[in-house]
């Protein structure tokens, strides 16, 4: 297996340091330059940064040789959680070495490096996990699940067109039936469906947030990420720029969603 975690490497994040000092010193009372600050760094966790995770292997990693640890076989990954009093679970991330040095009373066997990405899809499909938090001994920056849902929607509607989670108890929208209704678009949701496991579609218009796009709401079985990607990559190139944004009908969202509403695809 290529080393690709970078296991017990050092890391160092310039860039992520020096936007986590503007976030401690900014003046809170401007808020142009609170959101300044902000956006520069949330930018930088979900497109560019990556973090140390402490971590257990059920196969105990060897060096390859260049020295580097690398993982043999199938290995189960363990990460190390921080416990809140409500008894939810958060990822503890470091931007850098240093600190992680700042974890004590702890025994780090190994660590891996993560982007935003793997550690979302992690946060997003544990019921129990709270979100994460950024240098919880020094920075502490905590970041919900909710915000993290609602940033990697952000990062796939922007790199892919389509994204796999939306709508939250502030988001404003409202529901429209499609006018000229898009048929190509439809037709292809449907051909993809047939090679899923997938029960039924529904196809909606949405305003959110005051963006116009496309609501895919989807009644599955499997994994969601993988079932709600292979959707959206297949009708990219029918978006037109607009978004599409995928949920589970099951959903509350994805219950309103339907209501009233005929699917566009029902497996026989």
């Amino acid at each position: 297996m290529a080393n690709n975690l970078y296991i017990n490497q050092k890391l160092e994040n310039p860039t992520m340091r020096e936007l986590l000092v503007k976030r401690k010193s900014v003046d809170s009372a401007n808020p142009n330059a609170v959101n300044e600050v902000m956006g520069a760094l949330i930018g930088e966790i979900v497109m560019n940064a990556r973090f140390l995770s402490v971590v257990e292997f059920s196969n105990k990693p060897v060096s390859d040789d260049d020295g580097q640890f690398v993982l043999k076989d199938r290995t189960d990954i363990n990460f190390t959680l921080l416990n809140n009093s409500n008894g939810e679970h958060f990822f503890p991330l470091f931007t850098e070495s240093s600190e992680l040095e700042k974890w004590q009373n702890i025994k780090v066997n190994y660590t891996i490096q993560v982007g935003f990405d793997m550690i979302a899809k992690m946060i997003l499909t544990n019921k129990n996990c709270g979100g994460m938090v950024i240098n919880p001994f020094s920075d502490n920056m905590t970041v919900s699940k909710d915000i993290v849902s609602k940033w990697l929607e952000r990062k796939q509607i922007m790199t892919q067109g389509h994204a796999q989670h939306i709508l939250s108890p502030d988001s404003k929208y409202e529901f429209h039936p499609l006018n000229p209704y898009p048929m190509l678009l439809s037709n292809k949701l449907c051909e993809a469906a047939k090679t899923l496991p997938i029960k039924a579609l529904w196809l909606r218009g949405i305003v959110l947030d005051g963006s116009d796009g496309y609501l895919l709401a989807v009644d599955y079985t499997g994994d969601r990420m993988e079932t709600f990607s292979a959707l959206g990559n297949a009708v990219k190139p029918l978006l037109s720029g607009k978004a599409l944004h995928i949920i589970d009908c099951k959903e509350h969202f994805g219950q309103v969603a339907i209501e009233k509403t005929l699917p566009i695809y029902q497996k026989d």
